[in-house]
């Protein structure tokens, strides 16, 4: 088993400690959306399926990959869309219908999509919805763990849009590919880590009240 395979996976596996925080304490993180939680769930299973597939068929999820990349566009677009304006609400309406579009087209083959702009163009979807919700929540001052997830995610959004737009490279160059496998996992272990940092303060927050 390769140091690239045990990696991503080892950074993968960290989701279970928000999801596990969550359980154990969710009589006070109510003030959490619960959409929080599915998404984790749903990045666990999604993680899941690729490493089952990866270690039995021996092949990389592709389809699974992208149809979790649509939710998870989706799941962003409407967990901070208190923060939309009218014209971000448009722009955002237009990169998402693109972006399922051409999934479409490469899904029933009409054309083969580079997958890079699957990866690259979702994270800079998510990259402006969260910087839109940062830029918001100066006026409104947000709790502390709200305003933490919302850095989480951003750094996950700037990170993979470095990595992820250059991914046909790595492809193309595989003596490289331990670079893009490291700021990937980096990534998402400052993720999921983040996160449960974040549910802990609202725990604290809740305690205190």
């Amino acid at each position: 088993m390769s140091i690239s395979f045990l990696l991503t996976y080892a950074s993968a596996t960290l989701i279970i400690i928000p999801i596990v925080y969550y359980l154990f304490n969710y009589s006070k993180l109510v003030e959490i959306n619960n959409s929080l939680f599915f998404y984790l769930l749903l990045s666990f299973l999604s993680e899941l399926l690729f490493a089952l597939n990866y270690y039995f068929i021996h092949s990389t999820s592709y389809t699974v990959t992208l149809i979790f990349i649509i939710y998870e566009v989706l799941f962003f677009y409407h967990f901070y869309k208190k923060s939309h304006s009218k014209k971000l609400k448009f722009l955002l309406n237009l990169l998402i219908a693109c972006l399922i579009l051409l999934f479409f087209i490469d899904f029933f083959e009409i054309k083969k999509v580079k997958y890079d702009i699957f990866l690259g163009g979702s994270r800079i979807i998510i990259l402006i919805i969260c910087l839109s919700e940062l830029l918001n929540s100066f006026d409104s001052k947000p709790l502390l763990w709200r305003r933490i997830i919302v850095l989480a995610f951003i750094q996950y959004a700037v990170l993979g849009v470095c990595v992820f737009s250059f991914v046909s490279f790595f492809i193309e160059n595989k003596q490289y590919v331990y670079f893009y496998v490291f700021l990937n996992s980096i990534s998402n272990a400052l993720l999921y880590l983040t996160i449960t940092y974040s549910l802990y303060l609202c725990k604290k927050k809740y305690l205190q009240v």
